[in-house]
């Protein structure tokens, strides 16, 4: 209805949205982003205990088997790649569900962020070796051993 040449204002409202299914789909975010941080805790603790019982055991001290340094490194990193993995799977059934009783987008920031730490973490994990050669360790090693304990730090 016009009045006085003004255009009608009235504008057919959109769906209202369910309040409770976006608390729900910002609480499964949030979640995920849990999984995230558990899951980069996890990959930074296996290479740090890696690094400092393999120092460890290069300084002398014995450890339980040889091949400890190794074991715990790939195991805390094999169960950081796990919970990522475990996580994001719950997020995407959490969001199909959620799918049934409103649409929304399945495009979220944090499901793109958990699926990119997922394929390079198992990159990471399947291919080591291949960022560095046997060479370029051996120049740092030989510059590291050629420097005066005030320089490396």
């Amino acid at each position: 209805m016009e009045i006085e040449g003004k255009p009608s204002t009235n504008v057919t409202p959109k769906e209202p949205l369910d309040l409770g299914t976006m608390r729900t789909i910002l609480a499964a975010d949030r979640t995920l982003m849990a999984w995230i941080r558990t899951s980069f805790t996890l990959l930074g603790f296996g290479f740090t205990i890696y690094a400092i019982l393999k120092a460890l055991q290069d300084a002398g001290k014995t450890l339980p088997r040889e091949n400890t340094p190794q074991n715990l490194g790939l195991f805390l990193s094999v169960m950081g790649i796990f919970s990522i993995l475990l996580g994001t799977i719950d997020y995407w059934m959490t969001l199909r569900e959620l799918r049934q009783i409103q649409t929304f987008r399945y495009f979220r920031p944090a499901l793109v962020m958990a699926l990119y730490q997922i394929s390079q973490s198992v990159t990471l994990w399947l291919f080591p070796n291949r960022q560095r050669s046997d060479s370029t360790w051996r120049t740092r090693e030989f510059r590291h051993d050629r420097c005066s304990a005030s320089e490396r730090f």
